[in-house]
Order: C-alpha cells, then structure tokens, then sequence
C-alpha cells in the first residue's frame, strides 16, 4: 500500500512505486520516479527527473536537485544534499547534512562538506 501524506506536493507527471510512503511536505517534482517501498520523509526533496531505486530512505529535509540517479537500497541521511546529476550507486550511505559534488560509488559511506568516502 502507498501512502502519500496530504500534505506532500507531488507533481502530475511524477511516478510513485507501490508501496512507498511520502511524508507531511515533501516535494516530488516533475517527471520525477520513486521506485517501490522508497520512503521520502518529512520536508525532503526531490526535483525534476530524478529516479529513486526502491527501498531507498530519503531522510527529513534532504534536497536531490535534479537529474540525480539514486540506487538501490540507498539511505539518504537528514539534511543531506546532492548535486544535479550526480548518481548514488546501489547500498551507498550519504551522511546527516552531506553535500554530494560527486557520484558516490555503490556500498559506499559518504560524509561531509564537500562529501568524501568514508573508510
């Protein structure tokens, strides 16, 4: 079952996955596709052409700008940011508050201003 809170904005030409749950004020811009059972939390946004893989949590307040491609299972942390265009490949972590200016490898951990793998 999907639930989109009523509070969400949810472009006409976004897809959504079976299954995934929108919070209270998040955006989904247009064209934009969120894969099955994703979460997108509180305040998060994701822009225009942007396409979330399923199971992904796009935690509170974190910002995909454009085009970003996020794979797999990926967790977004609270606050984070990703550049336009930048790919998060399968089961990576972006850090509470990271600001991505690079793609981000699959099954990597990513923290900081500007991000950097984690060891």
């Amino acid at each position: 079952m999907t639930v989109i809170h009523p509070a969400a904005v949810i472009s006409q030409s976004a897809e959504i996955g079976e299954g995934s749950f929108i919070a209270a004020n998040a955006f989904i811009g247009p064209k934009a596709k969120i894969g099955r059972g994703t979460i997108v939390n509180t305040g998060a946004i994701v822009e225009h052409e942007c396409v979330v893989g399923e199971y992904v949590h796009v935690a509170s307040h974190a910002t995909l700008s454009g085009k970003v491609q996020v794979g797999e299972g990926v967790l977004i942390g609270a606050g984070a940011t990703i550049r336009f265009g930048q790919t998060v490949g399968d089961w990576a972590t972006v850090g509470c508050g990271a600001c991505v200016v690079k793609d981000v490898p699959p099954g990597e951990t990513w923290i900081g201003v500007p991000a950097r793998r984690h060891p």
